[in-house]
């Protein structure tokens, strides 16, 4: 009642406009039309040129193998390791001290 009191209008002005002509699914193309696409990219960029001379005669390729046992332990081994690693707990007592109140100096001794 407030907007028709104020403006003393007719209220269809107030209504929801309707789209004329363009479907909703033609609106939905433009707006994929105008999002922005990314670009794909190469995995070796297009502009890198490698210009390196080397000379391949100078290189020189080794084949390295190493082989290597695990050392095997027996039983004994590894009871005998992990005695040696466990955490060790020790109770410390201290004697409770006798306190004696002294008149004569009013401290405790």
């Amino acid at each position: 009642m407030g907007n028709y009191v104020c403006c003393k209008g007719d209220l269809k002005f107030f209504g929801r406009k309707e789209k004329r002509g363009v479907s909703n699914r033609q609106s939905e193309i433009k707006r994929q039309e105008l999002m922005h696409t990314y670009d794909t990219v190469a995995d070796f960029p297009v502009y890198a040129k490698v210009n390196k001379n080397r000379k391949e005669d100078s290189v020189q390729y080794a084949d390295i193998q190493v082989f290597s046992r695990a050392p095997q332990r027996t039983v004994e081994d590894v009871r005998r390791f992990q005695k040696a690693q466990e955490t060790e707990y020790a109770t410390i007592s201290f004697p409770r001290a006798n306190l004696n109140y002294d008149n004569f100096n009013g401290t405790l001794v």
